[in-house]
């Protein structure tokens, strides 16, 4: 591509913001001012940012026009035909002509899915171009979103531009350490102090390397390389592994003379192949050997890399390969040694008889992999690369026409899902059932990722309550359960060897902070504390931290009897001591007294899991000690909320009130995550805690699909964090698939306490793959190598 081509295409501008950062108010701000004009806004609901005041012409249901001339629509399916519509209505005149556009995501999202999109997607590419990424940071509660929320950091990694909001309110002591903080993790960014959402649109736009006001190219501005010089320090310290911007390294390499295309581009092909999803984003201006008077500006987010654009001159009298650097886990000397073994595996003359279009066109991946550069790779990146696909080769198995539904893509469209070799492929409007060894048909049915059960209780044979993981399968479309506390450290390798080596299930887990875990039930377990043995149960948490999320505790009165907080501070204590960035799953459910609850509630850390959070279960008086006591939250329930704590529902037989949900979710405590709490006794109750119909109860709720369907994969699967791109169906993605169907109609639901609420929909499973694998047709021949 030329910088010609470039600048016919429509720049989009990403604005996005971790949840309560400011960003609806910087977009309703800028939403009122003139100089959006000719802009056109995509949004995920008009309700969310309050546009009524500034309404002048609705054109249909999803587009509207604005005083400030500025169109804006919600989200149609998915990203790309929300552009591809938004184009064709402005050719054919049904909407005012817009020259850019700005797409605001929701707080959740990983902004990776709608970089790719814009960069590769051949319909999409055609019209748009990818102008840059604003991300808003609250300058009041951003250090504590950061310290629990990795993709608050990814968000931050990413920008072109750093709005930081809520600047008027924050302690000038903790501004000034949020914007080192900021800086430290992307020098190259340009910081913004936000007041009320008053951002001059002017710094939202125009952020790219092409200037489309002065027709030419601005790389300095867009590169911004020389911010990255006293940063060289960072990419050095060590300083926790848990906190998630310390595997954040910001840097920038620099070539003095010109390099060959061959190996740049071999080099970059095997970086991404390989170390695709800790590449966070890129940029660069280079200088290539056969071209030295043209250099190629090259932009990359993850495993996917815009074409590469040749401009005509230099655009300043600095003539050398400047390339910077966002990554995890990645530091600057392995990414220094790869290109250094690059240059020297692949001879110049390779890169001397045609221009780095024509020969980006000519080496294909399957080229680069036999290459001797290759091997280089292999040995320096250190992490294995999936196998490639050629035009001939079939998938495994093709789910064909499903309604997929994908919270942490954004997306929900029509899609075929390509999976080969246990991974997810091709995610695609159309894959011919011709490319396919086994075709599983999904016409009709919701298709989403397999859903992650955050507490289940799957140790058959261990505990008296477990029930076989894959015997679930079939009523709740789980592919991973995470088995809340069922083993303690003298049982857990019993769990690992026996249960979680014969499972198809992926299984992750809690330990139990008492020795022996549940195997005692219905005999409680902590009545004597000396059974929670610390230093036991660290060690089990760390020599197993491949699967174990953190520590598990009851502190229920029944269960605990007055010992207090003891067994909860013995189960934080246990997961600091193990050194794996542990947390601790609390249950709670008629704790011995009410100022109890609100010690537990103060305890708990950022990123703790408080299970069966709506509980309305009574202590041994018949007292009602929970969240919500009086018909009023608890204050440090709120608190617990704001700063970190994840609330997990947690159903099972006697834990979920719809009076105490109600009145939490009105006052700021919703669910984070859906979960089961499914054992033999639960299972055998009317709630029927089976997680689809659990999800179904929050639809009554007022939940939208998506949430429901987001709490029950993404979110869980951040939590679990074990596993790349664990609960989503990007490409690369463990080819974990659940079909369910929407099962429209009156239905009527029971919580734990005979309370009964009325709903318009439920989800009904219909079959799962895990691993590539179906539980049920089509079988595979061999049934599985796994």
């Amino acid at each position: 591509m030329t910088a010609s081509e470039q600048s016919s295409l429509i720049p989009v501008t990403l604005l996005t913001g971790f949840l309560g950062s400011g960003k609806t108010t910087v977009l309703n701000h800028v939403l009122k001012q003139p100089d959006m004009a000719a802009t056109a806004v995509i949004v995920n609901e008009f309700g969310e940012i309050g546009i009524d005041h500034l309404l002048v012409e609705r054109s249909s249901e999803d587009v509207v026009l604005l005083n400030s001339g500025c169109l804006c629509c919600t989200v149609r399916g998915d990203i790309v035909d929300t552009l591809t519509n938004l184009f064709v209505d402005r050719v054919k005149g049904k909407v005012p002509f817009f020259t850019r556009v700005a797409i605001e995501t929701t707080g959740l999202a990983d902004p990776a899915p709608i970089l790719h999109t814009l960069m590769t997607d051949p319909i999409v590419a055609a019209r748009y171009m990818l102008d840059g990424v604003v991300t808003t940071v609250d300058a009041v509660n951003g250090a504590g979103t950061l310290d629990r929320q990795p993709e608050a950091v990814k968000q931050v990694a990413v920008a072109d531009r750093l709005l930081l909001t809520k600047a008027d309110l924050a302690d000038p002591a903790a501004r000034q350490a949020i914007e080192v903080r900021l800086k430290t993790l992307n020098p190259g960014a340009v910081l913004v102090p936000v007041t009320r959402g008053m951002v001059d649109p002017a710094v939202l736009f125009n952020i790219g390397f092409y200037d489309p006001v002065a027709k030419s190219a601005d790389v300095q501005r867009w590169l911004r390389d020389e911010a990255f010089a006293s940063n060289h320090a960072h990419e050095h310290e060590h300083l926790d592994v848990n906190r998630h911007d310390d595997r954040i390294r910001a840097f920038c390499i620099i070539r003095e003379r010109p390099m060959s295309w061959a190996a740049l581009s071999a080099w970059l092909d095997g970086l991404a192949t390989m170390r695709g999803d800790d590449l966070l984003r890129f940029k660069a201006i280079a200088a290539v050997s056969d071209r030295p008077d043209q250099p190629v500006v090259l932009h990359g987010v993850q495993h996917l890399f815009h074409p590469p654009v040749l401009l005509p001159e230099w655009p300043s009298e600095d003539r050398r390969t400047r390339m910077v650097f966002i990554t995890r886990d990645m530091s600057r000397e392995a990414i220094e040694a790869t290109l250094t073994a690059f240059e020297g595996a692949v001879e110049e003359t390779a890169s001397s008889q045609s221009p780095p279009r024509e020969q980006a066109e000519q080496a294909t991946r399957r080229d680069f992999l036999v290459s001797a550069g290759s091997i280089a790779a292999a040995t320096a990146f250190a992490a294995p690369a999936r196998a490639v696909m050629g035009p001939d080769d079939k998938f495994d198995l093709v789910v064909k026409g499903g309604d997929v539904l994908d919270p942490s893509q954004s997306l929900r469209a029509k899609r075929d899902i390509g999976i080969r070799y246990g991974i997810v492929e091709a995610l695609e409007p159309e894959i011919p059932a011709a490319r396919a060894l086994r075709v599983l048909d999904a016409s009709g049915k919701l298709v989403t990722p397999g859903l992650v059960d955050l507490h289940t209780h799957v140790y058959p044979y261990g505990s008296a309550i477990g029930i076989p993981a894959d015997e679930l399968v079939v009523h709740q479309c789980t592919t991973t359960c995470v088995s809340a506390g069922d083993a303690g450290a003298n049982n857990f390798a019993a769990f690992r060897r026996f249960i979680v080596a014969q499972t198809r299930t992926r299984l992750c887990a809690f330990i139990h902070i008492a020795n022996t875990g549940l195997a005692s039930f219905p005999i409680a377990e902590l009545t004597n504390i000396n059974i929670a043995d610390v230093g036991a149960a660290a060690k089990a948490i760390a020599e197993n931290a491949d699967i174990v999320i953190g520590a598990k505790v009851r502190m229920s009165e029944n269960v605990i009897a007055k010992n207090g907080v003891e067994p909860l501070k013995r189960a934080i204590a246990a997961c600091e001591q193990a050194g794996t960035g542990g947390r601790v799953m609390v249950h709670i459910g008629g704790v011995e007294t009410r100022a109890l609850m609100s010690q537990i509630l103060d305890l708990m850390r950022p990123g703790d899991i408080l299970t069966h959070a709506y509980s309305g279960a009574p202590n041994l008086s018949g007292d009602f000690t929970n969240i919500v006591q009086d018909g009023s939250l608890l204050p440090a329930a709120l608190a617990a909320k704001q700063r970190g704590v994840v609330f997990d529902v947690g159903h099972g037989g006697g834990s979920f009130d719809y009076t105490v949900a109600e009145v939490a979710l009105a006052h700021g405590c919703p669910p984070d995550t859906i979960s089961s709490d499914i054992h033999v006794f639960s299972g055998n109750t009317p709630g029927m805690p089976y997680l689809p119909w659990v999800m179904s109860k929050f639809l009554g709720l007022g939940f939208t699909l998506d949430q429901v369907v987001g709490m029950a994969t993404i979110n869980p699967a951040k939590i679990i964090n074990r596993l790349p791109k664990l609960g989503t169906l990007q490409i690369g993605a463990p080819a974990d698939v659940a079909i369910m169907e929407l099962v429209d109609g009156p239905v009527t639901f029971v919580d734990t306490r005979n309370n009964t609420r009325s709903g318009k929909a439920y989800l009904k499973p219909v079959q799962t793959v895990t691993a590539g694998v179906p539980f049920g047709r089509p079988y595979n021949l061999p049934f599985s190598v796994r």
